[in-house]
């Protein structure tokens, strides 16, 4: 599984960023916590979401603000065949 924040409208890669981990293995019934630091001014007027894909798992993104809202300050996404 593989873990990225991207931004604006055509999903550009935020840099510099640094990730606690964000190519990982998860089982079923795993979770992880991932953390990620960048400079928030360079993407402030973009819009970010966290794009979560993987060799058995379909791409999924959620908006940031969105997350935050949702589940707090953790984004979950559930990982599994799919």
């Amino acid at each position: 599984m593989r873990a990225q924040i991207i931004a604006g409208d055509k999903g550009e890669v935020i840099l510099p960023i640094i990730y606690t981990d964000n190519y990982l293995t998860v089982m079923s019934h795993e979770s992880n916590t991932i953390v990620a630091t960048y400079d928030a001014p360079t993407i402030l007027d973009q819009a970010t979401e966290l794009r979560i894909d993987g060799y058995n798992l379909n791409a999924q993104s959620l908006p940031l603000g969105q997350a935050e809202k949702e589940m707090g300050s953790n984004p979950v996404f559930q990982a599994g065949n799919q």
